[in-house]
């Protein structure tokens, strides 16, 4: 039977540790920032979006409620004048749709934009901070 080692490895200074975390942050900062304002940019897209398609439903809603109060005045008795108000109101119906597809596509595209803008201009920060807050290595140079 294989025997346990009872060697441990070395605790962390934890002190040491969140030193060095707290040293990090300031430099962090700024790339952190431009990830909430792309963040930021997709929740005003999507809120748009969203908004949007409450519209469209409101607009359906009413539309049918319209169309069954036709119907049901007798303003539609005639079954060929009744098909094509029920026939107007799916094309209606289907534009909706479409527009709820178009928008939808054109926001994902905008959003995954807003994103890897960010992120590329986060990374493009966080570079640039490092550079800045480099400590020069004391040692010889690697080949």
């Amino acid at each position: 039977m294989a025997q346990k080692s009872t060697r441990s490895l070395p605790a962390p200074d934890m002190a040491e540790a969140m030193k060095s975390l707290a040293a990090a942050v300031p430099a962090m900062v700024p790339a952190a920032r431009l990830g909430f304002h792309a963040q930021d940019r997709v929740l005003r897209d999507m809120e748009q979006l969203t908004q949007h398609w409450i519209d469209r439903r409101h607009e359906a809603l009413r539309s049918a409620a319209e169309l069954a109060g036709r119907m049901s005045n007798g303003e539609l008795a005639d079954p060929a004048a009744a098909a094509q108000a029920v026939s107007a109101w799916q094309q209606q119906s289907a534009q909706r749709i479409a527009h709820d597809l178009r928008e939808g596509t054109e926001v994902a595209m905008r959003c995954a934009s807003h994103l890897a803008r960010g992120g590329a201009e986060m990374g493009e920060q966080a570079l640039a901070s490092a550079a800045r807050n480099a400590v020069p290595h004391k040692g010889k140079p690697r080949r």
